[in-house]
């Protein structure tokens, strides 16, 4: 019996169409339970002390905000993968650690190329008014300051969910 063999194309092909299977599950899946939470507001300070607030989005646009913090792997990921992609369409990208220590958020903030400083909560009282579970936790506000979608820690397929967040918000 002869065995069939598969040429590099082949298999190219056959992991283009899983690529596209998967994503087109993972997005009608997130678009099936958009979150409609209460408005909520963020008030805290950045690094150097200057007050942080968000509440309703700027400009009809969704906002991104990201709790995050520098001894998490995977929020450093989040983060350097945000700051690359500018905001992914959102009209202003908030970065909130849970760091005690500004110097470690402030410098891991640098290092992922962040253009600001992180607004701070090293006591957690806006993660709880969130309800930050675990981290990172990536929240889309809607136009109102609705939770709108929420991401927590970064599982396969996560940057697929967030666009067609994204994009469902900003119409």
């Amino acid at each position: 019996a002869e065995k069939a063999q598969l040429t590099a194309a082949d298999v190219e092909a056959k992991i283009v169409e899983a690529r596209a299977a998967l994503e087109a599950k993972v997005k009608t899946a997130a678009m099936a339970r958009p979150l409609k939470e209460e408005p909520k507001e963020l008030t805290t300070s950045d690094a150097s002390g200057a007050p942080v607030r968000i509440g309703a989005a700027e400009g009809g646009k969704p906002v991104l905000l990201l709790f995050w913090a520098s001894f998490s792997a995977p929020s450093v990921k989040v983060l350097r993968v945000l700051t690359a992609r500018s905001g992914a369409g959102a009209s202003r990208l908030v970065t909130v650690s849970l760091d005690r220590d500004p110097a470690a958020a402030t410098g891991v903030a640098r290092d992922a190329g962040l253009p600001s400083l992180p607004a701070l909560d090293p006591e957690g009282k806006e993660a709880e008014t969130f309800q930050v579970r675990g981290l990172p936790t990536l929240l889309v506000l809607d136009t109102q300051g609705r939770v709108r979608y929420r991401n927590e820690g970064m599982g396969p397929g996560y940057e697929i969910q967030l666009k067609a967040q994204l994009e469902s918000l900003s119409g």
